[in-house]
């Protein structure tokens, strides 16, 4: 049976919680959230008024789908713990091996990029911030995976969650 890359696109949006109508609302980050892309293949919106509650409404989006929620990992509270000072910053790590698995396989040191992870974080001016990796450039152009419709639904399904965390 052969599979049309239509069934592919629907398969890994379903696999990152997003319906194709969401991620079209989404792809151009409209309303909240604006983004921003540097040659760090880093990409960062802007996130909504707390770093508790945008970290809150990201875990909640991923949780609606097939994406695992792995962990989430509180750096301000671990500096606090050895009485050093840290803006609030959280690293929010979740996949499914649906989607890095295949990655991997075309090139195995993909996996030290994977699983996706966003970090929220407040800026020096208060400012919530969401950063995530651009899926084209970390895997692409790091690692030398093929440019596929994966990489992009990776991408769209990144920029769905952080404009998750964005809105109020």
């Amino acid at each position: 049976m052969t599979r049309e890359p239509d069934d592919d696109r629907r398969t890994v949006l379903k696999l990152a919680g997003l319906s194709a109508a969401g991620v079209g609302s989404i792809a151009g980050l409209s309303g909240t959230a604006a983004a921003s892309n540097s040659e760090d293949g880093l990409i960062t919106v802007e996130g909504g008024e707390t770093v508790e509650g945008t970290v809150e409404r990201i875990e909640a989006a991923i949780e609606e789908g097939p994406p695992e929620l792995i962990t989430t990992f509180n750096h301000a509270a671990n500096a606090a713990s050895v009485d050093e000072e840290l803006r609030e910053t959280t690293l929010i790590l979740f996949g499914t091996p649906e989607v890095g698995t295949p990655i991997m396989q075309e090139n195995q040191t993909a996996g030290i990029d994977l699983p996706q992870k966003l970090l929220v974080w407040c800026d020096e001016d208060g400012q919530v911030q969401i950063t995530y990796n651009d899926p084209e450039w970390n895997l692409v152009d790091r690692h030398s995976v093929s440019e596929s419709e994966q990489i992009e639904m990776m991408s769209e399904a990144l920029a769905g969650f952080a404009a998750a965390g964005a809105e109020e």
